[in-house]
């Protein structure tokens, strides 16, 4: 009876359809392999296979229909695309460094954690 319920479900039916939706759409082909091998000979095998086909729809609700978006960022001229460290975390790293330095030369390797702590 479940087997049945779920081939008559139309999935498609609970799909959200509006312009703001963006839809992630995810096929994956699976198969299972049991394998058996006895006394160390690959060729004397026992094997059952077994395959699956996942589909799967992530929705993600936008705050303007997507079109909008890329019109948008079409428009805007002065943006720039940066990769690398930014500037807080190279302050952070610079902060530790310092740190470590001067417990480092304050107690060479004979400090504790509470130490550290105390000084950030």
């Amino acid at each position: 009876m479940a087997k049945k319920r779920a081939n008559e479900v139309n999935v498609q039916n609970r799909l959200i359809r509006v312009k703001n939706i963006w839809n992630l759409y995810i096929i994956d082909n699976i198969d299972f392999h049991e394998e058996t091998f006895t006394y160390d000979n690959i060729f004397d095998t026992t094997r059952k296979i077994t395959h699956a086909t996942l589909r799967m729809v992530f929705q993600f609700k936008l705050s303007h229909p997507l079109s909008k978006i890329i019109t948008e960022s079409k428009l805007i001229t002065d943006y720039h695309f940066y990769i690398g460290i930014s500037t807080f975390v190279k302050d952070e790293l610079r902060k530790f460094e310092d740190t470590f330095g001067l417990l480092l030369n304050l107690y060479e390797e004979n400090f504790e954690i509470q130490q550290v702590h105390e000084e950030l």
